[in-house]
């Protein structure tokens, strides 16, 4: 028994040693690249780049029409004629159907006949206003007249009291002069004071009937505005009631095409006061204005900040076997979708008239398109010399002091085909705990240009030939 023990004892001590000089060879074999005696790989290295970055946005999107307009009758009546069907292109201004309205018929032309009666009033308004002008001149002349009476009786009766003075002094030196006469002097005088009496109250009269003529005037006159007013008036009712009734012409609002027809000669029309606005209302017509198209295409929250308006866009039209139309930006609604989270942005496009005078571009059609962005100048690295490793983004930058090739979490922004936009750099020694470790590029970072998944963090490095 105890021979069987030593012996098994004597064959483990070889087997330990073999085993343990195995372990030794592969501990060797997976030794870093730091050891002696391993080669040092030389690496291609790039600087970040202060460039603009330039890239495409590809995305999906339709057609729709620049204007679509539901068409609605504004009055009730019976319909006379519908001279356009679905599929016709009609000029802004032409008849799509015609309502009969005798009701407003009629009111126009009784608010027509007031416009009539109101056109007389003025006139004879006028009339009378130039016959209360004419009597305040009237009454004027009398003034002046009465004015002149009453010199005229202020002379004759100064007039005759001097005869009367100088009867009786003759009579008194007994002279040839009788009493008779006398008494004929004083009567002569009496009868001019009496006369000047009269011309001064003419005159007063004379004034307060030009003041009274003066009012008339002024009357006259107000009555004159006061017709032109209601003549206003009535005019502004005659022309609601032609606008009304001009409504019973249904017309288009623009060029464009019938889409939809919902009425046929003889129809009851109702008129439309909700509109569009009421799901419920029905259109008797829906009109398309085809000259000109909106693409639409929803541009990802990522890529929005990026769009602007008269950026260049190339359309692919599927149905067109693929034909590409290039356009501009026209505008965007600068406000995300809250469910999508995507900018609607649209691109207007002067759509093609064929040889048969269709349209070559139709609304609804399914596109694709690519805008062309362009970011200020960023920190860019080749697409090559960045990795991602689970969800975050990293590079390898040469620390010359050490030789060695240090990875590197990077913070990247926008990019393409080429570059990829790098915004900030993993700082090896954060300046505070409760702070993200993040640094600024400066453009002097050496960065491995290609293949950077093949190195090890702090993996010992020499920079290739050629290469500062």
């Amino acid at each position: 028994m105890r021979g069987d023990i030593f012996e098994a004892k004597t064959c483990r001590g070889p087997l330990l040693l073999a085993l343990c000089l195995v372990g030794a060879a592969g501990c060797r074999h997976r030794e870093s690249p730091t050891s002696s005696g391993a080669e040092i790989p030389a690496v291609a290295v790039v600087t970040p780049t202060w460039q603009p970055l330039k890239r495409t946005i590809l995305q999906p999107g339709y057609a729709k029409p620049y204007e679509q307009t539901p068409i609605f009758s504004r009055v009730a009546g019976y319909v006379d004629s519908v001279p356009v069907d679905i599929g016709d292109q009609v000029k802004e201004g032409q008849l799509l159907a015609l309502v009969r309205v005798p009701e407003l018929e009629k009111e126009l032309n009784a608010k027509v006949a007031r416009v009539g009666q109101a056109e007389a009033q003025v006139q004879q308004s006028r009339a009378a206003y130039e016959a209360a002008k004419a009597n305040v001149e009237t009454t004027k002349a009398n003034i002046l007249e009465a004015f002149a009476a009453i010199a005229r009786g202020e002379a004759d009766y100064e007039r005759w009291g001097a005869e009367v003075e100088r009867g009786r002094k003759l009579l008194t030196l007994g002279k040839v002069y009788d009493q008779q006469t006398l008494d004929e002097v004083v009567y002569q005088k009496k009868a001019a004071h009496a006369a000047w009496e009269q011309a001064k109250y003419k005159h007063l009269s004379a004034k307060a009937a030009t003041l009274e003529s003066e009012a008339k005037r002024d009357k006259a006159a107000a009555d004159v505005e006061s017709a032109q007013q209601s003549k206003h008036v009535a005019e502004a009712d005659r022309d609601q009631a032609k606008v009304w009734f001009d409504f019973r012409e249904i017309r288009a609002p623009y060029d464009g095409v019938i889409t939809l027809r919902n009425v046929h000669t003889g129809h009851f029309l109702q008129a439309s006061s909700s509109g569009s606005t009421n799901k419920s209302a029905e259109p008797i017509f829906n009109m398309v204005r085809m000259d000109v198209l909106r693409i639409a295409v929803q541009v990802p929250e990522y890529d929005a900040p990026l769009v602007k308006d008269g950026a260049e866009a190339a359309i692919i039209f599927q149905g067109l076997k693929d034909e590409e139309i290039v356009g501009k930006v026209t505008r965007n609604t600068d406000v995300l979708d809250n469910e999508a989270r995507t900018l609607k942005v649209e691109i207007h496009l002067t759509n093609i008239r064929l040889a048969d005078g269709k349209w070559k571009l139709r609304p609804g059609m399914y596109v694709n398109s690519s805008i062309k962005v362009e970011t200020p100048k960023v920190w860019t690295l080749p697409t090559d010399a960045v990795f991602t490793d689970g969800e975050n983004s990293y590079c390898f930058v040469v620390d010359q002091e050490k030789g060695k090739a240090m990875k590197t979490a990077i913070q990247i922004g926008v990019k393409n085909d080429s570059f990829v936009e790098v915004m900030r750099k993993q700082a090896r020694q954060p300046q505070a705990k409760d702070r993200p470790a993040w640094e600024d590029f400066t453009g002097r970072e050496q960065v491995v240009a290609a293949n950077p998944e093949s190195l090890l963090d702090g993996q010992v490095v020499t920079v290739a030939a050629g290469q500062k």
